[in-house]
């Protein structure tokens, strides 16, 4: 995973969002933050070389709900779900949806980088 790597951030807590958004900026990454699935899914926002890290709790729009809408696009970005109740429903749940990793919050900055390169690696890996 290089640092041009552009970062979608979706998460509804704004002092989550706003720490992360810092974090992966000092490492030279590009992030563009959104405060809910709605907010994303509406911005048509996309990059070639880019990672979601998504929530997957957020009122109206879920991550969840987010992947599945994603993929009926047919777009596919290698993705991180956070979330502060991680068991093993919601792994099976959030893999099946496309997830590549999934991380149950308090995460150090480590342990995120780890996950994202996992995503981006998986992502590289997987046909157009």
């Amino acid at each position: 995973m290089q640092p041009d790597t552009t970062i979608f951030l979706v998460d509804d807590d704004p002092a989550v969002r706003d720490s992360l958004k810092l974090s992966l900026e000092t490492y030279g990454f590009t992030v563009r933050d959104f405060a809910s699935g709605s907010e994303f899914l509406a911005s048509g926002d996309r990059a070639q070389n880019s990672c979601l890290v998504l929530d997957m709790h957020m009122p109206v729009v879920s991550g969840l709900e987010v992947l599945e809408q994603l993929a009926v696009r047919k777009i596919a970005p290698p993705t991180v779900i956070i979330t502060g109740r991680a068991d093993d429903s919601i792994r099976q749940r959030a893999r099946a949806a496309g997830a590549v990793a999934v991380l149950e919050k308090p995460f150090d900055t480590t342990a995120l980088l780890r996950a994202m390169r996992q995503a981006m690696d998986a992502g590289a890996e997987s046909p157009p």
